[in-house]
């Protein structure tokens, strides 16, 4: 068996044919599906086994379509400003880490990463990843919560995951 079949062992498929979506998660993670919001939607989170930290990963969408964007880094501020701007869902919320490089992508877009850390008034400190893009106005992206204790830990997982997911022509 080769390495690479291990590996896509370890992780099952998640798609939603309403948003043209798929993506590899690991098979010991649960998913609780979203209702559907306009324009901002958290298409499906995903829990790792470890409940007693908080660890999880969401995909979401937004429409664009009434707002111009024109690049990713208007892209990457909007993002910035959604964890810094009232309703303060972030209290505390510092930024880490931005970057557009060529190398960050998402479904094969190019796409911006940001990583940040907040106080959770449940969880206490939490830090975050965020990877987005988009394509034909809808803003794809994908948020993973953890503490910073568990953050590391569940980071390569994550980045597959990231790097699993897929758009498919709706």
């Amino acid at each position: 068996m080769h390495e690479d079949d291990e590996t896509t062992q370890d992780f099952s498929v998640y798609e939603n044919s309403t948003f043209g979506i798929k993506i590899n998660y690991p098979k010991n993670w649960t998913i609780e599906s979203q209702k559907e919001e306009y324009p901002l939607t958290n298409v499906a989170i995903f829990y790792s086994p470890e409940n007693k930290d908080y660890v999880q990963v969401h995909i979401y969408t937004y429409d664009y379509t009434n707002t111009e964007i024109e690049s990713l880094r208007e892209l990457l501020n909007d993002a910035i400003d959604s964890f810094t701007l009232p309703p303060n869902d972030f209290p505390e919320f510092k930024l880490l880490r931005t970057s557009i490089t060529s190398t960050d992508n998402l479904a094969g877009m190019p796409a911006y990463v940001l990583e940040g850390d907040y106080k959770d008034p449940e969880f206490g400190k939490q830090m975050i990843l965020e990877q987005g893009m988009i394509k034909d106005n809808i803003n794809y992206y994908i948020r993973y919560f953890a503490s910073p204790s568990q953050y590391q830990n569940y980071l390569d997982e994550v980045e597959s995951m990231i790097q699993s997911f897929e758009i498919q022509n709706n």
